[in-house]
C-alpha cells in the first residue's frame, strides 16, 4: 500500500502536490505558479557564456551516519552530468560596477502583476550561477498584468519571489529569515533543463542542482495562488529550497529508504530519517509551516494609513500551507519515525523533492 500511495511514477512532474486544508481534506492537484508595460525583456536576448568547464560525474555515495534512530545509511544523489554541462550555457553576468537593490513587494500578487525591472534581472544574474541547456526555449516577453509565461520568466519570479519573502522569526533547520540570501550564500550552479529518459527527475549533490524545465512555461506559472487547486509560485520555490538542501554547501542531506518500502521500484520512493535531522523534506515542512504562521502583515505607503494591513499570501493560501506541513508529518508523509518505521540500508538515489501521487488522495479524505 505505502508504494501504491508514495511512488512517484515519472508520469508526474514536479507540479504535482497534495493540498490538506485546516479545516478538513481539502485536496487538489498543485501545479505551480509565476510572472511578470508592454515591452519585449530587455534580457530577451543576452548572451550565453560557455560554462567554465565540464566537471566529471560524482558517482552517489552511501554514507553511514547515526542519529537518535542508530545507524542509517544515507544516500546523496549525483549533480550535474558532464553531458548536462556541455549542453548548457549561463546567463550572461552584468558587467555593471554598481548592481541596485531589488524591489520588496508588499503582496506575492503585486509581485505578479509587475514585470522584472533591468536592475532585478542584473541582481538575479549576478547573485546565481543560472544555465538553460539546449533543448529549453529561452525566448520571452512579459506584459505589466499580462499572461505570458515562459521559463526564462519563470526564473526570474521565482528569486524576485524569494527575495520578498521575509518572515519574522528564522525559518528551522536552516536558520534564516529570507530564503534568496540563504541561496546566494550556497552559490550554487542552477541547471534548468528539459528532461531526458535517462535523466527526468529535479536532483542535487555537489555545488549543482538540476530543475525539470518542462513545466516552466504552462500557462499557471503567471499565478500567484489557485484556490481550486492550491498552483502558485510558492510551491517551485520549495522544490528549489528542497534540491538546496541536497548539496555541499546546503548541508549536504541525502534520503533514505523506510523499511516498509523496500518493495519500491529503485529510485523512485525516498524518505528523510526524521524531522528532526533537518533533510531536503524538513526544509520543505518548515517552509510551508513559516508561511501559514510567520509572514508579517505589511502596509502598502500608498494607501489610507487607517486601510486593513495588506497580507503577503492570503489567509486561504496560508492554511493550505499548513496542511501541506501537516501532510508531510502524517502516515503517508516524508518522514520514518513519522511512518513508524526503521530505515533500511538500502540506499536511494532521490532525484526530485517530495510530491505524492493521485491514490493520496483516497487515503486523507
Amino acid at each position: 500500500m505505502l508504494r501504491e500511495h508514495l511512488e512517484m511514477s515519472r508520469q508526474f512532474s514536479w507540479v504535482d502536490l497534495i493540498v490538506v486544508g485546516l479545516g478538513g481534506a481539502v485536496v487538489g492537484s498543485v501545479v505551480t505558479a509565476l510572472i511578470s508595460k508592454s515591452r519585449r525583456s530587455a534580457d530577451a536576448g543576452v548572451p550565453l557564456l560557455q560554462p567554465a568547464g565540464a566537471v566529471g560525474l560524482i558517482p552517489e555515495q552511501t554514507i553511514a551516519k547515526i542519529d537518535a534512530h542508530g545507524i542509517f545509511h544515507e544516500t546523496m544523489p549525483s549533480p550535474a552530468s558532464p553531458n548536462l554541462r556541455a549542453r548548457s550555457r549561463m546567463l550572461q553576468k552584468p558587467t555593471v560596477a554598481t548592481l541596485r537593490p531589488m524591489r520588496r513587494f508588499n503582496t506575492l500578487a503585486e509581485l505578479l502583476r509587475t514585470c522584472p525591472s533591468a536592475d532585478e534581472m542584473a541582481r538575479i544574474r549576478n547573485d546565481f550561477n543560472i544555465y538553460f541547456d539546449d533543448r529549453t526555449p529561452l525566448a520571452w516577453t512579459c506584459t505589466e498584468g499580462g499572461n505570458e509565461s515562459s521559463a526564462m520568466l519563470t526564473v526570474y519570479n521565482v528569486f524576485r519571489y524569494l527575495y520578498s519573502l521575509e518572515f519574522d522569526a528564522p525559518m528551522p533547520p536552516i536558520g534564516v529569515t529570507n530564503l534568496y540570501n540563504w541561496l546566494k550564500s550556497l552559490n550554487l550552479n542552477w541547471y534548468f533543463r528539459w528532461p531526458t529518459p535517462d535523466d527526468s527527475y529535479n536532483h542535487a549533490a555537489g555545488q549543482d542542482v538540476v530543475i525539470n524545465s518542462d513545466s516552466m512555461a504552462d500557462p499557471w506559472t503567471r499565478s500567484a495562488w489557485l484556490p481550486e487547486s492550491g498552483a502558485g509560485l510558492w510551491a517551485f520555490a520549495q522544490i528549489l529550497l528542497h534540491e538546496a538542501r541536497h548539496t555541499d554547501p546546503g548541508g549536504a542531506k541525502g534520503h533514505v529508504y523506510c523499511a516498509a518500502a523496500e518493495q519500491a521500484a529503485e529510485g523512485t520512493l525516498a524518505h528523510d530519517i526524521s524531522l528532526s535531522y533537518g533533510g531536503a523534506y524538513a526544509v520543505g515542512y518548515w517552509y510551508w509551516k513559516w508561511i501559514s504562521n510567520h509572514l508579517p502583515n505589511v502596509v502598502d505607503p500608498s494607501r489610507s494609513p487607517l486601510a486593513s494591513p495588506a497580507k503577503f499570501l492570503p489567509d486561504e493560501a496560508m492554511s493550505a500551507a499548513n496542511g501541506y506541513a501537516d501532510f508531510m508529518r502524517s502516515v503517508n508523509g516524508a518522514f520514518c519515525d513519522e511512518l513508524h518505521l526503521t530505515p533500511t540500508i538500502r540506499p536511494v538515489a532521490v532525484k526530485r523533492a517530495f510530491v505524492p501521487t493521485a491514490p493520496l488522495v483516497h487515503a486523507i479524505k
